[in-house]
């Protein structure tokens, strides 16, 4: 028996300590995402009072964001052909214990920045809430926007100096959401890197864009044949008028 209490303690012990380190993991990456959000809001803070509103928020955190469930990496790519044109998104979702997940789509008029919004906001949404996503994209637009621009925008009510809606409004309030309930970090990645999920997640992309225009080429031909159809009918109607007519002046 007290050998077994022993393996017991020593075991609580074991855990105690794995869980600290995943807790200290989660404040440095709390640290790393809520830096520059609370210097752009706070900009007039000195280095004691930054300190407290960091740890102010750490407090108000959800306990199931600081001990999460489960970590995904998410590679992301869009593209559009002719921008604006057609064009298509994917995100490449891996995480330790599930098989690796895929989520793309297209359209068939967009632009590259919506695709490579699409992108993010499909592979955050597809997770579920209070768990930790590194999502890699190499879309300047997207990086720059989710870490230092969507602070202003948020309290403009997502509008631009001019008081004008910023473009893809709808996209970024999703994007912004998805995060909310989530640890999530947003790494820039250069394209073409050699990585192999950024090389794979372009090569999704532009076959989502291919297909995007695939169908509306589907599409126009269709049209073409309705129109041929239509067309031919007409003139069928006019041959048989010519046939028939000489019987009306004929009475």
């Amino acid at each position: 028996m007290p050998k077994s209490k022993v393996q017991y303690g020593s075991q609580n012990k074991q855990q105690g300590i794995s869980r600290g380190y995943q807790h200290r993991a989660h404040f440095t990456t709390f640290v790393k995402d809520r830096f520059s959000e609370i210097k752009q809001e706070h900009q007039q803070l000195d280095a004691s009072s930054f300190v407290k509103q960091l740890a102010n928020q750490w407090k108000q955190a959800p306990s199931s964001m600081k001990y999460c469930r489960r970590h995904y990496i998410i590679h992301t790519d869009g593209s559009c052909l002719g921008n604006p044109g057609p064009g298509g998104f994917v995100a490449i979702i891996r995480t330790d214990d599930k098989p690796k997940q895929i989520k793309k789509g297209c359209a068939k008029h967009t632009t590259n920045n919506r695709m490579e919004l699409m992108a993010c906001v499909n592979g955050l949404e597809f997770i579920e809430n209070n768990c930790s996503a590194e999502v890699y994209t190499d879309s300047e637009y997207v990086q720059n926007g989710i870490t230092r621009y969507i602070y202003n925008w948020k309290r403009n009510n997502w509008k631009t100096q001019l008081n004008f809606d910023i473009s893809n409004k709808d996209l970024w309030i999703r994007l912004d959401k998805a995060r909310s309930t989530r640890d999530v970090s947003f790494e820039h990645i250069t394209g073409h890197c050699g990585d192999q999920y950024n090389e794979e997640a372009n090569q999704i992309a532009q076959q989502q864009a291919w297909k995007a225009k695939q169908s509306i080429s589907n599409i126009k031909q269709e049209q073409e044949e309705l129109e041929l159809d239509e067309e031919w009918q007409d003139l069928e109607l006019q041959k048989s008028y010519k046939q028939i007519r000489p019987l009306f002046f004929s009475c």
